[in-house]
């Protein structure tokens, strides 16, 4: 009588032998593509090989930092990259790096701090009149959850800045990257473009248009961009200073509050110093 075969289990572990070969072959795969994109990532200049490589000439680059940021660790990262220093008392910007550009560093809570009490805004419009390319760096980590500012207050003082000012917001994480990027931006500047750096000033309006300009600029709470819109609208300074509240209020960037103050003072009268002499003849 003819025996009957006993059952194989190999097909079973054939196929479970595959199904591993397959999850072998695809994690090398894997890591072969990972190790070849470090590799390209790591032939990559960095920022600080690249700043370096471009200052072994005899032409040294330049910066003029403000005197109030010499205890900050981004002087210490210039002086360390081979740039040469000039400290002045700025009244715009902190870092001058060529005759157009300037630079405004604020750390992140600076920055929101700014946005409260509405000095960002001056800042702005201030390093717009005097400077062709002015830049804001902000230093640190995240913007939100700083000093209980809301995102959305965050996020619209960006824009605005970038919008109605034309001043680019940029982000460094770190006093080491902040001063990596001036002393790029400063060799593009002058070893590039052949701009050295000069501190500009306002200097008294020379034109009807920046006489007027600066008049307006002149009332709380108006820069030189609302200055310019307040009198794109009513075309003259005496109209300026004629219109109500509410008329005032209509004008893009000014609104109720900048209204209210610019009409008290126009129609406040001038307080007498104390001790002042009246002449009543």
């Amino acid at each position: 009588m003819k025996e009957l075969s006993k059952p194989t289990f190999h097909s079973g572990v054939e196929a479970r032998s595959k199904h591993t070969v397959r999850k072998w072959r695809a994690s090398e795969a894997s890591t072969r593509k990972r190790r070849r994109r470090d590799e390209a990532r790591d032939k990559q200049p960095r920022l600080d090989q690249f700043v370096k490589k471009h200052q072994h000439g005899t032409q040294k680059i330049r910066v003029v930092a403000d005197s109030r940021e010499m205890s900050s660790d981004v002087v210490k990262k210039l002086i360390d990259l081979g740039v040469e220093l000039k400290v002045e008392t700025l009244r715009t910007g902190d870092y001058v790096l060529s005759d157009r550009c300037v630079a405004e560093r604020k750390t992140v809570s600076d920055f929101c701090t700014s946005i409260i009490d509405g000095r960002l805004f001056a800042q702005a419009a201030s390093l717009r009149d005097l400077y062709e390319k002015p830049i804001v760096l902000v230093e640190g980590g995240t913007l939100y959850g700083t000093r209980n500012v809301l995102p959305q207050a965050i996020l619209g003082a960006l824009a605005s800045v970038l919008v109605d000012y034309g001043v680019p917001v940029l982000r460094t994480e770190s006093c080491e990257e902040t001063a990596l990027l001036l002393t790029s931006i400063a060799r593009r500047e002058q070893l590039e473009n052949k701009r050295e750096p000069r501190v500009r000033v306002k200097h008294r309006p020379a034109t009807i248009k920046e006489a007027q300009e600066f008049v307006v600029a002149g009332l709380p709470n108006v820069d030189t961009i609302r200055a310019r819109r307040l009198l794109k609208t009513f075309e003259t300074v005496e109209q300026v200073f004629t219109k109500d509240e509410e008329e005032l209020s209509h004008v893009y960037g000014i609104g109720k509050k900048i209204a209210e103050s610019i009409r008290d003072v126009l129609t406040s009268k001038y307080p007498q110093n104390e001790g002042e002499q009246h002449d009543d003849n």
